[in-house]
């Protein structure tokens, strides 16, 4: 019986050690598994990683790149900082080498002299910001990097589809993109509700364009007054820029006119541009509608003060009179003589010639404008509407979209179908003084040979025009 004894205990043995060694077994299966399973996840994340680096650089430029990497804008911070913020997790996660210097908040005045100072002494930022009104100009001095190339390998998220025709046309010069767009305003005429509740005037349409040039004429006669009885109006009707020939353009093609040709050349004795330009006269003058002024920043304070019943202006002021005192709201421009047009603008990133980082420079063009997380980011902290039609939603808060319910309306959805960029073409800052030469004594002392000044106008853009062909 003792060997069944030895035996038994040699069993019960054998079974605790072998259980032992099935725990040990499953422990170390276990930490193998732990080991395999944290090995794949390195793996993936390092595929993911590889596949996140590949969606957002060219693969030219070396992750360990020690240079820096400078931007300049004449934004303020307010308006800059949200897009600092996304650019600057751009390098800390593909370039943590590099260093970011940024020059912002420059005075508009000083900007576009010290960016051409910079480019003629062989000193230029990598990215600049830079302005629709500017671009064909710098263009045609050979002082941007045409980006079509870059375009072409790796394109922005969703282009061209999700983006406005209107705005890449107005960055292309000469079959070259020099620009990709960065934000978007669009037009509308803003009123003042509670004038026109006061008067006893029906608002204008909000969600239709079933409305006339000669309807809003009328709509600023009745609205237009002097509400102390001292002989002098202080309240007025209407205000539609000419302070700048972008500001009143949507004008001049709603009557069938425009600055320049098809093919380029001087369009002021085209009989349509002087009715436009004529209209706009009589708006000052023979209606006696519109304050007189020279200066935008007037109408702002009038409008601001309750003393404007409408205003042509763009969306980006909708958040920064969101604080007014009194009751607003927008309407779709008129149509004119020839149909409706709406004003579009916008601001840019472009890439000067001789810059050291260009590649660098459209990978963050790219980041900063196509990662949906950023743009979302960045949109909402924004007065203007994102480039990419399928980010508007994230620019309207749900306190503009209670005050502005047809804000998508008259910003998107109009601007998509009838908005244009004005023709910002090479010679256009010499354009602007002449307009200024030629109109302003039409606009603000009512001169009213009409037809002369436009001729006049027309005759010196074109020496103008010529002098850059030479």
């Amino acid at each position: 019986m003792l060997w069944r004894s030895r035996l038994t205990r040699t069993r019960k043995l054998l079974v605790v050690k072998e259980e032992r060694m099935c725990r040990m077994n499953s422990k170390v299966a276990f930490v193998l598994g732990l080991l395999f399973v944290s090995a794949l996840s390195v793996l993936v994340c390092a595929e993911e990683q590889a596949s996140d680096r590949s969606l957002w650089t060219l693969g030219t430029v070396p992750p360990d790149i020690k240079t820096t990497f400078t931007i300049i804008s004449w934004e303020p911070i307010a308006k800059f900082g949200p897009r600092y913020k996304y650019i600057e997790q751009f390098f800390k996660t593909y370039y943590p080498n590099v260093t970011l210097k940024v020059d912002y908040g420059i005075d508009w005045d000083d900007y576009f002299t010290k960016l051409s100072t910079m480019i003629a002494t062989g000193n230029p930022p990598d990215l600049v910001w830079m302005h629709d009104t500017r671009v064909a100009d710098y263009a045609a001095r050979g002082a941007l990097l045409p980006l079509t190339e870059y375009i072409r390998k790796l394109p922005p998220l969703g282009w061209p589809d999700d983006w406005y025709e209107a705005q890449i046309r107005g960055y292309t010069y000469e079959g070259e993109i020099y620009g990709i767009p960065q934000d978007l305003v669009t037009g509308c005429i803003f009123f003042n509700k509670d004038l026109f509740d006061a008067a006893g005037v029906p608002y204008p349409p909000q969600w239709s364009t079933d409305w006339t040039f000669e309807d809003m004429i009328e709509l600023a006669r009745k609205l237009t007054r002097d509400t102390d009885g001292d002989g002098r109006i202080d309240q007025w009707g209407l205000a539609i820029g000419t302070w700048e020939p972008h500001a009143c353009y949507w004008v001049v093609r709603a009557f069938g006119g425009d600055y320049l040709t098809p093919e380029g050349e001087p369009n002021f004795d085209n009989p349509r541009t002087i009715e436009a330009i004529k209209f706009l006269r009589d708006m000052y003058h023979t209606w006696k509608v519109s304050y007189i002024t020279p200066s935008e920043v007037d109408i702002d304070r009038l409008f601001m003060e309750g003393k404007l019943a409408m205003y042509s202006k763009h969306n980006e002021r909708c958040s920064i009179w969101m604080g007014a005192s009194f009751n607003w709201g927008v309407a779709p421009e008129p149509r004119g003589p020839a149909g409706r047009c709406q004003f579009m603008g916008s601001s840019c990133w472009s890439i000067p010639k001789g810059a050291k980082n260009p590649d660098l420079a459209y990978e963050v063009i790219r980041y900063a404008l196509s990662n949906p997380d950023s743009l979302k980011g960045i949109v909402s902290t924004l007065h203007c509407l994102p480039p990419r039609k399928s980010l508007a939603p994230f620019a309207l808060s749900p306190e503009l979209a209670a005050k502005v319910p047809n804000y998508t309306y008259v910003f998107v959805e109009l601007a998509a179908k009838d908005a244009l960029v004005p023709p910002y073409f090479v010679g256009y800052e010499e354009f602007v003084s002449l307009w200024h030469r030629y109109l302003d004594p039409v606009f603000l002392l009512g001169e009213e040979d009409v037809r002369g000044a436009c001729e006049q106008l027309n005759a010196a853009l074109r020496e103008v025009l010529k002098s850059y062909r030479r």
